[in-house]
């Protein structure tokens, strides 16, 4: 064996290594290495292609599994990891093209389907991304991932309570599989019938597996200091973009950066206006797509971070694993998770006196740190259309409407809806979501609202849109409806920019409760309700009221610039001290 091959072994040991340890960015280090010293095995080419994808290069991992594919044109699990850097391109319908070829192969390729399912999702197909998962359940019924995506996509389709089922089955053979873990949490909060123990139970169950066998923050790193006179912010998120969790840290972080050293962690390649914003208020912005949670810890010490904020929680593509380690000497979550994460090692949950009073506290395995105000502040993009005419007055009937994502389209909120529009028989609903494109989902949703004595001419759906024109949109609708129990947040606040008043159920959950605090901050106590009895009373009597609809639609935009919703300043004051008051705390304990 020659030194170069001795090389390439070692290599690819290596890079098996960083692989399993979740290390992404030295795996492709190594397999990079390794190929360019003359490894053309196909299996090496495209490992290093799928850890490409995992870093989010896609363009390279193109390239190594064409490569890979040139080699051994018969490497089945190439054609998967091919399929993935076309999904990351985007170019959803050759992802297609190159999976059905591998099926050619091999039709038993269990995860060739669970990619064909993944890219039905992309494509806004849901039901067709159902049948691709079952088609992989039925050659391996133990898949995870088929699983887990399989629960994903009944969510897409108002089929949370289902969807559990599936995330459950994912548990039961591996207990600490964490897609599973923490899509399970979020799938809880859209489901009515568990009580705020239980979501408490399966919230500790959750983070117990995330800190299973985790290393200790160590003790030589606990000092709390400052830089400077200021202290040291690190913020973890993989939505710092044109997101709701983008759109709400925009205003507040740029009063933030005035009295601490901002640095991000953003986990998304994924950059836009949004972003380029939010990086004029930082100091330091690490793309950390494809690191290992000891990577995050570690880079973390190096910035010297004394408080670590977790902007995810339990949404896709966060922290948990990092912060299960503990990433800095004090650690807290908001924004993104407005729900306990459970974590042992958290020093606290921010949230508004409006989301969680001390009555609720007691659900939560964290402290809450609660501040006075809305829970949100929000500032509209600059493209932002006026405020159309309420269309009931050119329609001669009241549009009601929701744009908030189908999986919080419970059974209870269909009935509540349907006994709306009976109330108001000329009345339409008007749905917007982008799994609304498919239209099998259309159709299963008509049949829904159809089962509770709604005729389906009555009801609209429409897929996703360009924002600008979802905002017009709003000028179709004379009243939104809030879900419940997972209320809206930057769906309440759009509609409301539009002159759009939304009727909304606070329920005991703090999710359930984010409308409620947008209503209240406005002055339209009337507009929250307490039972879904008052929930419809409160809709039926404002679509009665022509003149008041048509007094708020002129009037909302006003009364939002002019409430807390629009003072970043007041906000970040308060989690400001919020912040200080957990890292003095730290500096006490020493």
């Amino acid at each position: 064996m020659t030194a170069s091959q001795e090389q390439i072994i070692k290599l690819r040991s290596l890079g098996e290594t960083c692989f399993r340890a979740g290390d992404y960015v030295n795996a492709r280090k190594n397999l990079e290495t390794a190929v360019a010293l003359g490894c053309n095995e196909s299996a090496v080419v495209s490992s290093l292609g799928y850890t490409c994808y995992l870093v989010g290069d896609y363009k390279a991992a193109l390239k190594h599994c064409e490569l890979a594919k040139e080699i051994n044109p018969l490497f089945i699990d190439n054609y998967t990891n091919l399929a993935l850097s076309l999904y990351g391109l985007k170019r959803y319908h050759q992802a297609l093209i190159v999976i059905d070829e591998g099926l050619e192969i091999d039709p038993k390729a269990a995860d060739l389907w669970v990619n064909r399912g993944l890219t039905y999702m992309a494509l806004n197909r849901p039901i067709d991304a159902q049948y691709a998962y079952r088609s992989a359940l039925s050659i391996a019924p133990e898949n995870l991932s088929a699983l887990t995506n399989f629960a994903m996509a009944l969510q897409d389709t108002g089929l949370a309570e289902r969807a559990s089922e599936y995330y459950r089955r994912a548990l039961r053979i591996d207990p600490s599989f964490r897609h599973a873990l923490s899509n399970s949490l979020m799938c809880a909060q859209y489901n009515p019938e568990l009580a705020s123990a239980e979501i408490l139970a399966l919230t500790t169950n959750v983070a117990g597996q995330y800190a299973a066998k985790v290393q200790s923050y160590s003790d030589a790193k606990k000092q709390v200091k400052r830089d400077g006179d200021k202290y040291t912010l690190g913020l973890y998120s993989p939505d710092l973009r044109a997101h709701p969790v983008g759109w709400f840290v925009r205003d507040v972080l740029k009063v933030l950066a005035e009295r601490f050293n901002i640095v991000v962690y953003s986990f998304s390649v994924t950059q836009d206006g949004v972003t380029e914003e939010l990086k004029l208020s930082t100091a330091q912005w690490h793309t950390c797509v494809g690191w290992s949670p000891l990577q995050i810890v570690e880079q973390s010490a190096r910035d010297g971070i004394d408080l670590a904020i977790d902007l995810a929680g339990h949404t896709a593509g966060g922290a948990m694993s990092a912060f299960a380690h503990r990433v800095a000497p004090k650690q807290v979550s908001w924004l993104g998770f407005p729900a306990s994460t459970g974590l042992a090692n958290s020093d606290g949950t921010l949230l508004s006196d409006d989301l969680c009073t001390e009555a609720k506290q007691r659900f939560f395995a964290d402290p809450v740190l609660a501040y006075g105000g809305p829970q949100f502040v929000y500032t509209p993009p600059h493209y932002i259309p006026d405020v159309a005419q309420a269309p009931h007055l050119k329609n001669g009937f009241i549009t009601f409407g929701c744009f908030n994502n189908l999986a919080k389209l419970n059974d209870n909120v269909v009935a509540t809806w349907a006994t709306i529009m009976q109330r108001m028989p000329e009345s339409r609903l008007l749905l917007k979501w982008k799994s609304l494109a498919d239209p099998q989902v259309k159709d299963a949703v008509l049949k829904r609202f159809f089962a509770c004595g709604v005729a389906q001419q009555r009801i609209e759906l429409r897929g996703a849109s360009e924002h600008t024109q979802m905002f017009r949109e709003y000028g179709d609708i004379d009243i939104a409806l809030d879900p419940f129990p997972f209320s809206g947040a930057l769906t309440s606040f759009e509609a409301v920019w539009m002159g759009v008043p939304a009727v909304t159920l606070a329920g005991f959950r703090p999710m359930s409760r984010q409308t409620m605090s947008i209503n209240k901050a406005l002055g339209l106590e009337q507009l929250t309700a307490d039972t879904p009895l008052e929930y419809a009373n409160a809709a039926v009597s404002l679509a009665q009221n022509s003149g008041r609809l048509s007094e708020l639609r002129s009037s909302m935009r006003d009364r939002l610039i002019s409430s807390p919703l629009s003072d970043a300043r007041a906000m970040a004051d308060a989690i400001g001290e919020q912040f200080e008051l957990v890292l003095i705390k730290g500096v006490k304990a020493l």
